[in-house]
C-alpha cells in the first residue's frame, strides 16, 4: 500500500503543480489573453490560459501549449504591459568613414520616420570596435502595435541613406600575415618549394615558371 501510494503521489505531482500554477496565473495575471509574450523561448500571442496549461499562438500560426508549471518557473516577457517598445539597430561603418556624419545620419533617419516616436527621443552610441567595422547602435521607440513596421522601414532607410551618402557597409574581413623566421625577405613560394626539395619530393628539372 505504501509503494502504491508513493507511485500515485509521484504521478499526481506534475498535475498538482500545473493546477497550482494555473491558479497563480489566473489570480496574479502576469499576462492576459491577447498579450504578446515570450515564455521559455516561445514567442507569440496568448490564446487561452487554462488550469493545467496555457496556449500561445506563434506568429507563424503554430499553436504552442505550455504546462503552467513551466510558465511560473520561467521569466515572462510581456510586451503588451507597456504601450511602447525600444528598437535597437546595430550598424557597422568602415574605420575610414566619418563617424560623426554616420551618427547624425542615423539620428536624422529616426527623426524622419513617422513610425518612430519623438519622445523618448532617439539616440546613437558607439558600441564596439570590430575587426572590420566601427559598430553604432541606434536606439529609438515605437508603439507596440507599430513595432514591426517601424523596424522594417528603419532598416530600409539606413541601408539606402548610408549608400547615398558615401558611407560604406563593410563585409566581414580579416588580414592574414604569414611570417617565417628563415624567410629573409624571400617569397613564401620559394620557401615552400625549397622545403619540398629538401624532403626529396621535388624531381630535378628546370625551375618552375612564375
Amino acid at each position: 500500500l505504501g509503494a502504491a501510494g508513493l507511485a500515485v503521489g509521484l504521478a499526481l505531482k506534475d498535475s498538482l503543480s500545473n493546477i497550482a500554477a494555473g491558479v497563480m496565473l489566473i489570480v496574479l495575471r502576469p499576462m492576459r489573453d491577447g498579450d504578446h509574450v515570450v515564455i521559455a523561448g516561445q514567442e507569440g500571442i496568448v490564446d487561452e490560459i487554462r488550469i493545467f496549461q496555457t496556449r500561445i499562438r506563434s506568429f507563424d500560426e503554430r499553436m504552442i501549449t505550455l504546462p503552467n508549471s513551466t510558465i511560473t518557473t520561467s521569466p515572462i516577457v510581456n510586451y503588451s504591459t507597456l504601450p511602447n517598445r525600444r528598437l535597437e539597430v546595430t550598424v557597422g561603418v568602415g574605420y575610414g568613414d566619418d563617424l560623426k556624419k554616420a551618427q547624425q545620419l542615423l539620428l536624422q533617419i529616426a527623426k524622419d520616420n513617422p513610425n518612430l516616436l519623438e519622445s523618448p527621443a532617439p539616440f546613437v552610441q558607439v558600441t564596439n570596435l570590430g575587426e572590420s567595422t566601427v559598430d553604432l547602435m541606434l536606439f529609438a521607440y515605437a508603439t507596440n502595435g507599430n513595432f514591426g513596421a517601424a523596424k522594417s522601414t528603419t532598416l530600409e532607410q539606413i541601408r539606402n541613406q548610408l549608400l547615398e551618402n558615401g558611407l560604406n557597409i563593410p563585409y566581414p574581413q580579416r588580414d592574414l600575415h604569414v611570417y617565417h623566421h628563415d624567410a629573409d625577405g624571400k617569397p613564401i613560394s620559394d620557401l615552400l618549394l625549397k622545403g619540398i626539395a629538401d624532403d626529396g619530393d621535388l624531381s630535378k628539372g628546370p625551375p618552375l615558371a612564375r
